[in-house]
Protein backbone atom coordinates (compact mmCIF):
# COMPACT_ATOMS: atom_id res chain seq x y z
CA UNK A 1 0.00 0.00 0.00
CA UNK A 2 1.48 3.32 -1.00
CA UNK A 3 -0.15 5.27 1.83
CA UNK A 4 -1.91 4.15 5.00
CA UNK A 5 -3.93 6.68 6.96
CA UNK A 6 -5.22 5.87 10.43
CA UNK A 7 -8.49 7.65 11.14
CA UNK A 8 -9.64 8.66 14.60
CA UNK A 9 -13.30 8.13 13.77
CA UNK A 10 -15.22 5.99 11.35
CA UNK A 11 -17.75 8.63 10.20
CA UNK A 12 -17.95 9.81 7.48
CA UNK A 13 -15.62 8.16 4.94
CA UNK A 14 -15.06 9.83 1.57
CA UNK A 15 -13.03 8.65 -1.40
CA UNK A 16 -9.71 10.53 -1.43
CA UNK A 17 -9.83 10.73 -5.24
CA UNK A 18 -13.41 11.70 -6.18
CA UNK A 19 -14.84 12.71 -2.77
CA UNK A 20 -17.73 10.21 -3.11
CA UNK A 21 -19.37 9.37 0.22
CA UNK A 22 -18.43 5.79 1.07
CA UNK A 23 -19.81 5.54 4.61
CA UNK A 24 -22.31 7.93 6.17
CA UNK A 25 -21.96 10.06 9.28
CA UNK A 26 -23.02 9.10 12.81
CA UNK A 27 -26.58 10.29 12.23
CA UNK A 28 -26.90 8.01 9.20
CA UNK A 29 -25.35 5.05 10.99
CA UNK A 30 -22.82 2.74 9.40
CA UNK A 31 -24.30 2.93 5.91
CA UNK A 32 -21.98 1.61 3.26
CA UNK A 33 -22.60 2.90 -0.23
CA UNK A 34 -24.19 0.77 -2.91
CA UNK A 35 -21.68 -1.01 -5.14
CA UNK A 36 -20.50 0.87 -8.19
CA UNK A 37 -20.80 4.45 -6.97
CA UNK A 38 -17.06 4.96 -6.54
CA UNK A 39 -14.68 3.52 -9.11
CA UNK A 40 -11.68 4.06 -6.83
CA UNK A 41 -12.80 1.82 -3.94
CA UNK A 42 -10.99 -1.51 -4.24
CA UNK A 43 -11.94 -3.15 -0.93
CA UNK A 44 -13.89 -2.81 2.30
CA UNK A 45 -12.91 -5.17 5.10
CA UNK A 46 -13.07 -5.71 8.83
CA UNK A 47 -10.84 -7.85 11.00
CA UNK A 48 -13.31 -10.69 10.42
CA UNK A 49 -13.72 -10.71 6.63
CA UNK A 50 -13.93 -8.79 3.38
CA UNK A 51 -17.22 -6.99 2.91
CA UNK A 52 -16.49 -5.95 -0.66
CA UNK A 53 -13.62 -6.17 -3.12
CA UNK A 54 -12.92 -5.63 -6.80
CA UNK A 55 -11.39 -7.78 -9.49
CA UNK A 56 -8.53 -5.27 -9.68
CA UNK A 57 -7.76 -5.81 -5.98
CA UNK A 58 -7.85 -9.60 -6.38
CA UNK A 59 -5.52 -9.51 -9.38
CA UNK A 60 -3.09 -7.28 -7.52
CA UNK A 61 -3.13 -9.65 -4.53
CA UNK A 62 -2.89 -12.78 -6.75
CA UNK A 63 -6.23 -14.15 -5.54
CA UNK A 64 -8.61 -16.02 -7.85
CA UNK A 65 -11.85 -13.98 -7.96
CA UNK A 66 -13.83 -17.16 -8.71
CA UNK A 67 -12.87 -18.52 -5.29
CA UNK A 68 -14.26 -15.80 -3.04
CA UNK A 69 -13.43 -17.67 0.16
CA UNK A 70 -9.79 -17.78 -0.90
CA UNK A 71 -9.58 -14.04 -0.26
CA UNK A 72 -10.07 -14.56 3.47
CA UNK A 73 -7.85 -17.66 3.27
CA UNK A 74 -5.14 -15.59 1.58
CA UNK A 75 -5.42 -12.99 4.34
CA UNK A 76 -4.99 -15.75 6.91
CA UNK A 77 -1.53 -16.44 5.47
CA UNK A 78 -0.64 -13.12 7.12
CA UNK A 79 -1.30 -12.40 10.77
CA UNK A 80 -4.56 -10.62 9.90
CA UNK A 81 -6.57 -8.79 7.21
CA UNK A 82 -5.02 -5.46 8.23
CA UNK A 83 -1.53 -6.75 7.47
CA UNK A 84 -2.70 -8.50 4.27
CA UNK A 85 -4.22 -5.31 2.85
CA UNK A 86 -1.00 -3.40 3.58
CA UNK A 87 0.52 -5.38 0.69
CA UNK A 88 -1.47 -3.78 -2.14
CA UNK A 89 0.99 -2.61 -4.81
CA UNK A 90 -1.31 -0.57 -7.07
CA UNK A 91 0.50 2.74 -7.68
CA UNK A 92 -1.05 5.62 -5.74
CA UNK A 93 -3.22 3.35 -3.57
CA UNK A 94 -4.45 4.57 -0.19
CA UNK A 95 -5.81 2.60 2.77
CA UNK A 96 -7.91 4.07 5.56
CA UNK A 97 -7.61 2.08 8.79
CA UNK A 98 -10.04 2.65 11.63
CA UNK A 99 -9.49 0.99 14.99
CA UNK A 100 -12.37 0.80 17.45
CA UNK A 101 -13.05 -0.91 20.73
CA UNK A 102 -10.92 -1.38 23.80
CA UNK A 103 -7.34 -0.61 22.83
CA UNK A 104 -8.28 -0.38 19.16
CA UNK A 105 -8.98 -4.10 19.04
CA UNK A 106 -11.50 -3.98 16.16
CA UNK A 107 -10.50 -2.74 12.73
CA UNK A 108 -12.25 -1.58 9.58
CA UNK A 109 -10.32 -0.99 6.35
CA UNK A 110 -11.10 0.88 3.14
CA UNK A 111 -8.78 0.63 0.14
CA UNK A 112 -8.71 3.11 -2.74
CA UNK A 113 -6.66 3.37 -5.92
CA UNK A 114 -6.59 5.81 -8.81
CA UNK A 115 -8.06 4.64 -12.06
CA UNK A 116 -6.20 4.48 -15.36
CA UNK A 117 -8.57 7.09 -16.82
Amino acid sequence: MNKIKKLETDYPIYCPFCDELIRGDEEDGPCFYESGECEHLIFVATDCSFEEFTERFCKNMNVDLEKVKSLDDAANAYSNIDEFTDNVTIPGSIKYAIYEGLGGSLGAYFGFAPTDK
